[in-house]
């Protein structure tokens, strides 16, 4: 089909053609005014289904006048609403709003008027969704509505808490999935009109952000171990591991330190008599008398004693015979005689 203006006239060349045989079916041309321009459509349509043997009931001729218009204007408003639209900007969506509601406003009954003022507000208003009610939907016998018909609904959405638990968004979410995964048939065995099973939720929301939780499950469905545990034992488990994730990542580093500390500790005991052999040491002098004497072979008497009391791991017994011999070599310097003491048959014990 071949279009042509000139003024308010119109020049319209059309033509059928057979492709797979490369041969022309039918051809005709129009010089239609733009006030005849709606009844000429109709009449191309008629004189094509003619030539391909279609035969038209009384319905659909009916159908094919519904959706057009006699009023040039209104036709006229239509285009120039269907022009901004295809915009697709902002200003382009208002201004098809406009255009569409002026063609409503001259033709009530304008069915593509609608539909684009339906389109229009899709796309102005994300939360806005276009949807259509098909010929016959709600009364099969009554044929109601009589034609499909075009609406607009808006989006239902489900919001959450920014404080809610992740693991009751996590498991609202799979129940939400489950839900709306099946068609919804009534009492009568019938579906929804609008139910089509998996539509909602949806994973987009044009004002709210989607949730962390519900986008792994969107992603990944049911985390693993809530597909073969129960869901508090599956959450319990998820908890201990987030628990001892931060546990063992200090405690790995820490255990380099655990044998110096070990050691530390082993040797804290024996060191200490160390110092307190030292003291003894430094308090007698050359010219010490005979009690300052008794004094110190009692202290070292006392400091043996206590020493022969320590239990230590074989691998640090040496130590302990290393101290031993250093209270018997401060004995014989300071010339005073050891208590007689009776040998053990096991200084230390591992």
């Amino acid at each position: 089909m071949i279009v042509s203006t000139r003024g308010d006239a119109f020049a319209i060349s059309t033509e059928l053609i057979n492709v797979s045989e490369n041969r022309q079916i039918w051809g005709s041309q129009y010089n239609p005014r733009l006030a005849d321009f709606q009844t000429i459509q109709e009449q191309i349509s008629r004189e094509i289904s003619d030539k391909l043997r279609v035969q038209l009931t009384g319905k659909d001729l009916q159908r094919m006048a519904h959706q057009s218009t006699t009023d040039s204007a209104a036709y006229q408003l239509y285009l120039q609403g269907r022009f901004q639209w295809n915009k697709r900007t902002l200003e382009g969506m208002q201004e098809s709003l406009d255009y569409f509601q002026q063609a409503i406003q001259k033709d009530p009954q304008y069915a593509l008027a609608y539909a684009g003022q339906a389109d229009a507000y899709a796309q102005r208003f994300p939360f806005l969704s276009r949807l259509e009610l098909k010929e016959g939907v709600v009364d099969f016998g009554r044929n109601i509505p009589p034609s499909d018909t075009t609406m607009v609904a808006a989006t239902a959405g489900v919001l959450m808490r920014d404080d809610l638990h992740s693991a009751l968004a996590n498991l609202m979410t799979q129940t939400l999935v489950e839900v709306h995964s099946k068609p919804v048939i009534n009492a009568n065995g019938e579906a929804a009109i609008f139910g089509r099973a998996a539509a909602f939720p949806i994973a987009a929301d044009p004002e709210f952000p989607l949730a962390d939780e519900a986008r792994r499950v969107y992603r990944s469905g049911a985390p693993f171990l809530q597909r073969y545990l129960p869901f508090w034992l599956a959450t319990l488990f998820d908890r201990t591991v987030v628990l001892l994730v931060p546990i063992l990542g200090l405690a790995f580093p820490l255990m380099r330190f655990a044998p110096m500390l070990y050691n530390w500790r082993v040797r804290r005991g024996i060191v200490r008599w160390y110092g307190e052999l030292k003291k003894v040491e430094d308090g007698v002098r050359s010219d010490a008398g005979p009690e300052q004497v008794a004094q110190a072979a009692a202290d070292i008497d006392r400091i043996e004693a206590s020493v022969n009391e320590i239990t230590l791991p074989l691998g640090f017994t040496n130590q302990l015979y290393d101290l031993l011999q250093h209270i018997e070599a401060v004995r014989r310097r300071l010339g005073v005689d050891g208590r007689q003491r009776v040998p053990r048959e096991e200084i230390a014990g591992g």
